[in-house]
């Protein structure tokens, strides 16, 4: 890399020359942490707190609503730094084209020298999508630009420890910070794998339609989005319906004639003794029968629950159909499956969250499962436009479709560390023929041998032996479940003693001596005795 001339931009990112920036304070840290805390008070200082109210909604989108139900502290914190950096630096403020930052670098002449230098490097920074390509756990991470190419090495302590090869991470580099080396300031967002496709996509398009200065207020809000809410995929039920929870609620009138209405419908069957009914039918989409919906009588209504809106209106009208004057509809209401996830309040800090309602577990993790049994035969663009089934034949690409099922891995290790729904992908090793490259806790590993299964390996002969013995006793027993063989039982019977012959005559070299004296009799009379009662009881571990 060519040395930065005197009156080239400075390699550390503030617009101004190198002659009056960095190399007249001999190319060390262009400000100290001291300029940087006084310089991010000051500007904050300079915004009113109603702005900064209205600026924080903005930040959240679709997620400020549900801002007073977070009790992470942690979250919290890594929200409100990128909002602050993004307010500061990011957002038009005071007037059409000016930051927050600006105004101050215009209008404060009493800026010191190294906060004047901060703001203008923040100035010229922004938040970028980066995949993490090397990490040294304590000291620093080399980071890749996905959308512009390019590498950096920062300085980073605390998430160095915590970040992976491969990871995908949503940052703001400054290009030389306070220690003299490119840092990360401003906040880190870990973004899933799965979401690369989709970013890369919407950052391309903004890019095509915006400015710099809009696509960089752009950036950090659809990271936050990415990061804290990244949403299900698109997914569809049986019918080929959007998945919507739906409750349908009804005031019942005749109790009585309703039960036996719903009783006598060919398609409800009623779920033991209580007054709950499901609804059974042929999906359009799978051959066997699916339950459409849930149907309760609870404290004077009948609640309908299902996932689709066109299941709901059908539920609704096969109530009326059944049961006619006996109810009468009260109100329909639909949830989207992410915002009931977003809408479940999370545990206090440091814990993991509350369980989520059990139907929304069950609906997430159904639809989950439906989507992924379908993109294993699906074109994906991080593939070259092959499926993953396909392309986990070709020697070239079988690297990324386990790099793909490791972040389905990590994605169902988050779920369960929340409480949320989790859906389980480690099947797909095996289906994909991907079990060599499998790593760590995604390495398939085999469940210890039972007893049986050991001894059986070890002396095959002892195994008809011992189902001679176990089946014996069975027909003596007359199916006693309390029965069991004991010790002198095995070592009395004559088939046990022939055996017993036999052995120390192949290891003798055929010379057999008493079967009471040869070595190992107690050993071969324990294993006998194990597997002669897993035989009688027909082969059942305890």
């Amino acid at each position: 890399m060519r040395k930065a001339g005197r009156n080239d931009p400075c390699p550390c990112g503030s617009g101004r020359k190198h002659k009056k920036c960095c190399l007249g304070n001999g190319g060390g840290a262009p400000y100290t942490r001291a300029d940087r805390q006084a310089a991010l008070q000051r500007v904050l200082l300079s915004a009113h707190p109603d702005d900064i109210d209205d600026a924080r909604r903005r930040f959240w989108g679709k997620h400020a609503p549900l801002l007073d139900r977070w009790r992470d502290d942690v979250v919290l914190e890594m929200a409100e730094v990128a909002f602050q950096f993004w307010l500061i630096f990011d957002v038009d403020a005071f007037r059409e084209g000016v930051t927050l930052a600006e105004e101050i670098l215009e209008n404060h002449h009493d800026l010191g020298h190294g906060e004047r230098r901060y703001l203008e490097m923040g100035r010229a920074s922004s938040m970028r999508l980066y995949e993490v390509v090397h990490v040294v756990p304590g000291a620093g991470v080399t980071l890749r630009d996905v959308l512009h190419g390019g590498e950096v090495r920062v300085r980073e302590r605390s998430a160095s420890r915590a970040l992976h090869t491969w990871d995908l991470v949503a940052a703001r580099v400054m290009p030389k910070g306070a220690s003299g080396e490119p840092e990360i300031d401003g906040g880190l967002f870990p973004i899933q794998s799965r979401l690369r496709e989709r970013l890369v996509e919407q950052l391309t398009a903004l890019s095509a339609d915006l400015d710099e200065a809009a696509l960089r207020e752009a950036r950090v809000p659809m990271f936050f989005d990415a990061w804290i809410g990244p949403g299900l995929p698109q997914l569809v039920n049986h019918d080929g319906d959007p998945m919507i929870l739906t409750h349908v609620h009804f005031d019942v009138i005749d109790e009585r004639k309703l039960v036996a209405a719903l009783d006598g419908a060919r398609d409800l069957s009623r779920d033991g003794g209580e007054q709950v009914w499901s609804w059974v039918g042929k999906g359009a989409q799978r051959s066997e029968p699916v339950c459409r919906a849930f149907l309760r009588i609870f404290q004077g209504r009948l609640e309908i629950q299902t996932n689709s809106r066109e299941r709901g209106e059908a539920a609704k009208a096969l109530v009326e159909r059944l049961a006619g004057a006996a109810v009468t509809y009260r109100i329909t209401e639909h949830q989207d499956v992410e915002q009931a996830v977003l809408a479940h309040p999370r545990g206090e800090a440091g814990g993991t969250s509350a369980a989520a309602p059990e139907e929304l577990r069950q609906a997430a993790v159904q639809m989950l499962q439906q989507h992924y049994e379908k993109w294993l035969d699906e074109p994906v663009p991080a593939l070259d436009g092959l499926t993953p089934r396909a392309a986990a034949s070709a020697d070239g690409l079988r690297p990324r479709v386990a790099a793909l099922v490791e972040g389905l891995e990590r994605l169902y290790e988050r779920g369960l560390a929340e409480g949320a729904a989790a859906f389980d992908p480690t099947w797909m090793w095996e289906e994909l023929g991907l079990e060599d490259l499998a790593r760590g806790r995604s390495r398939k590993q085999a469940a210890p041998p039972l007893p049986h299964e050991i001894i059986a390996d070890l002396a095959p002969d002892l195994v008809e032996v011992a189902a001679d013995i176990g089946e014996r006793a069975r027909r003596t027993s007359r199916d006693d479940l309390t029965r069991t063989i004991e010790r002198q039982e095995v070592e009395s019977d004559l088939s046990f003693r022939r055996l017993l012959r036999d052995l120390v005559q192949d290891a003798e070299g055929g010379v057999a001596p008493e079967p009471d004296a040869a070595d190992g009799r107690a050993i071969v009379a324990s294993w006998i005795e194990s597997l002669s009662n897993f035989e009688l009881h027909l082969r059942k571990v305890f």
